[in-house]
């Protein structure tokens, strides 16, 4: 049997600090089967001449240089691009270890799947912390799946869900390009809104519970620093969701009507971070959940006992705003 061409896609955009780690540990792998689709994002640094050199030093490598217009586009161009049955997405400023591909080849060529999830560290630029799956190491069939991991695919009510990650895992080119979320208001839930329905659509799968991926932590990322994210990205994100998995299997419905208010509970919280007065924020905050899609969610979430998911309940169904904005000081 051949080996199977892994393709292996980095977003670039202004990482030239941690493009070449990420670069000398890719094309370290002890598998040799594999390409390297960079895709310089409109970097304004070093960065496309980095990406440029390592496509003069390696045949393997390609680079495509476009505009801006955020990670999950730039992810999408790769995968466009990308002769291999499978896709490897490593952001730029993080790496694998040598092992990585190899590892993920020998599960494919014996098990045929359609995703590999495998465990990560994560680095503080001091130390590393291992992150694993909290569901069963092992091979999946769609049964198991449906049966194991759908309960908390979206979100459970123990407001545990899969990891939402693109990175981590590898997958099979057909699906990650046809669910792929790409849209420029979606600056943060976009790998989630790819996962899920990757996941739900998937026959087969490989949970391995053995680091293969550093992840570098951030804390200027999207999801990490006190930024104002827009009202649009958790209606974008839940109608990709719903476009692409059918509501009424499992518990899909209530999962959804979870997921929503979480996303609207983070986005409302995130509203205190900008400069404005606790009124106008309230009121913005107040007008946005008479929207349907946030109302009916905030009203028939039901969560078993978490701190955070009863903050959540009790200060948007009374609309005491007040809580958003203490547990904003304090996140």
């Amino acid at each position: 049997m051949l080996e199977t061409l892994i393709s292996v896609i980095i977003p670039v955009y202004n990482i030239e600090k941690y493009l070449h780690k990420c670069m000398e540990s890719i094309l370290d792998q002890s598998y040799r089967n594999f390409e390297v689709i960079l895709v310089d994002d409109g970097s304004k640094d070093s960065s496309p001449s980095i990406c440029d050199y390592y496509a003069e030093k390696d045949s393997r490598v390609r680079v495509i240089h476009k505009q801006n217009g955020g990670v999950s586009a730039a992810r999408k161009t790769g995968c466009d691009s990308a002769k291999g049955e499978y896709i490897c997405c490593v952001d730029g400023d993080d790496w694998i270890t040598k092992d990585c591909l190899k590892k993920v080849s020998d599960i494919i060529k014996k098990n045929q799947v359609d995703i590999v999830c495998y465990a990560f560290f994560i680095s503080d630029g001091k130390q590393f912390t291992k992150q694993f799956f909290s569901e069963r190491e092992g091979y999946y069939t769609r049964d198991d799946i449906r049966k194991e991991i759908f309960p908390e695919l979206i979100q459970s009510k123990q407001a545990q869900y899969f990891a939402p990650s693109v990175c981590g895992k590898v997958v099979r080119r057909s699906l990650l390009s046809k669910y792929m979320l790409v849209n420029p208001k979606a600056t943060i839930g976009e790998d989630g809104a790819t996962v899920i329905p990757c996941v739900y659509h998937a026959d087969s799968m490989m949970v391995l519970n053995e680091c293969l991926y550093y992840y570098r932590y951030n804390p200027e990322s999207a999801t990490k620093s006190r930024k104002v994210f827009n009202w649009d990205w958790p209606i974008i994100v839940a109608k990709h969701i719903e476009n692409n998995v059918d509501m009424d299997c499992s518990d899909f419905r209530d999962q959804m009507y979870r997921k929503v208010t979480h996303d609207f509970f983070n986005t409302a919280v995130s509203q205190f971070y900008s400069n404005r007065m606790f009124k106008v924020i309230a009121q913005d905050i107040r007008k946005h959940q008479q929207y349907s899609m946030f109302s009916e969610a905030i009203k028939k979430s039901k969560f078993h006992w978490d701190y955070k998911a009863l903050l959540m309940i009790i200060a948007l169904r009374s609309h005491s705003y007040w809580l958003l904005r203490i547990y904003a000081m304090i996140k």
